[in-house]
């Protein structure tokens, strides 16, 4: 099912070997965004899925089959996995060797998955995870020169980007299906970056403040920036303002260029990480 969709008139089907393409994958769902080369947003596309699996191919072939644009011919393919199995370590200390032996300390790693290593400069500390090897080679053969990087390392980049000052404790929770990603970086200083199980809006609040109380956080005065699936006039949001009031949608971007219709039909706060992966790969720090 598709829960959003937008192609500015600027979109040419011709052009699509100047066009970047930046894929979000999880387990019940496929979003992708295009830009051109000023990194204007030329498309966004978002499906969920209704029959949830822990191998989702055939949810992604049937997503194939039946969006065009997917089948074109781009200059730059990147594809970004969204799971609960990573890990990270600092760059001075990574030894590629060893990437599974990081990873098996913290999750469990089956002979079919693959292992992969995301660099994040503005912290100088390497991101560990697996994808499963069918979702790999599927999308190698529809993409021979994708690359991929984990959700949370494009998460943490874009955050780090857009809250950039060094003086202040900034709080960022991201809510997908099934998951709550928890940031906080200290005086510009990376203390927490973990993926937690979301069953419920009372799995938010109690992770959200343990948080708070792990790191001696002022409960009425931390900040707190919000993305991902969240309405922000939905009961849980206002139930989590009532214990964190400083908390607020991230409505922000950096580094692109939207069309008239991104601006009118997309909340950007929903769609924080998708749209700031393709400026995440072009960083000249990585």
């Amino acid at each position: 099912m598709i829960e959003k969709e937008i192609v500015e008139s600027s979109f040419l089907t011709e052009n699509s070997i100047f066009y970047e393409l930046s894929i979000l994958i999880g387990v019940d769902s496929l979003i992708f965004v295009v830009v051109d080369d000023r990194k204007m947003v030329l498309a966004l596309k978002h499906w969920r899925f209704e029959i949830v699996s822990s191998n989702p191919i055939e949810n992604f072939k049937s997503t194939f089959r039946n969006e065009p644009i997917l089948n074109l011919n781009f200059k730059k393919v990147q594809i970004a996995y969204s799971s609960k199995s990573f890990t990270l370590v600092p760059e001075k200390l990574y030894n590629e060797s060893q990437s599974e032996t990081y990873l098996k300390n913290i999750a469990e790693v089956s002979s079919w998955e693959e292992i992969f290593t995301d660099y994040i400069p503005y912290q100088k500390i390497c991101n560990i995870f697996s994808i499963p090897k069918d979702i790999k080679s599927y999308f190698l053969d529809k993409y021979p020169e994708a690359s991929f990087y984990h959700s949370t390392t494009v998460l943490l980049n874009s955050f780090l980007r857009l809250k950039s000052d060094l003086e202040s404790k900034k709080l960022l929770l991201n809510l997908s299906t099934g998951a709550l990603d928890i940031i906080f970086i200290d005086n510009g200083t990376l203390r927490l970056l973990n993926s937690y199980d979301l069953t419920s809006g009372k799995d938010l609040l109690y992770y959200s403040l343990l948080i708070v109380e792990q790191f001696g956080l002022e409960q009425s005065k931390q900040a707190v920036w919000i993305t991902g699936n969240i309405d922000e006039n939905s009961d849980l949001f206002l139930q989590l303002r009532k214990y964190l009031p400083q908390s607020q949608v991230l409505n922000s971007y950096v580094g692109l260029q939207t069309g008239p219709k991104f601006q009118k039909h997309i909340v950007l706060h929903k769609y924080f990480n998708i749209i700031h992966f393709p400026v995440y790969t072009n960083d000249p720090n990585l």
